[in-house]
């Protein structure tokens, strides 16, 4: 027997034109942060997986300080993790295109 349960997050794969249509049929209405302030993916607030997630999150902090800190407490770590993971991205970027070089490696 499994001891795991399976996770399915359908609206994570949804294109924009596909959760439009299905905002449209089902009459759904989003929060402030999708309404007013222009966040661009339905999702939770804060989640890691997002591409704006720090910008988002400044927004999220500038109107709604209580969530902010909600979704920082709930998402720390995955934050954390995020940020490492983007700064490496962008080194190996870097040295890809001769712009940086890691320390310890040979020329």
């Amino acid at each position: 027997m499994r001891d795991r349960v399976d996770e399915y997050y359908p609206l994570y794969w949804l294109r924009n034109d596909d959760r439009a249509a299905y905002e449209e049929l089902f009459g759904i209405r989003h929060s402030d942060c999708y309404e007013r302030w222009g966040f661009t993916r339905t999702g939770c607030v804060g989640c890691p997986f997002n591409r704006r997630l720090f910008d988002d999150l400044d927004v999220v902090e500038q109107n709604e300080p209580r969530m902010a800190k909600a979704a920082k407490r709930i998402f720390a770590d995955a934050y954390e993790y995020t940020r490492m993971y983007r700064d490496f991205r962008s080194e190996m970027r870097n040295l890809e295109h001769g712009q940086a070089r890691l320390p310890g490696l040979a020329e």
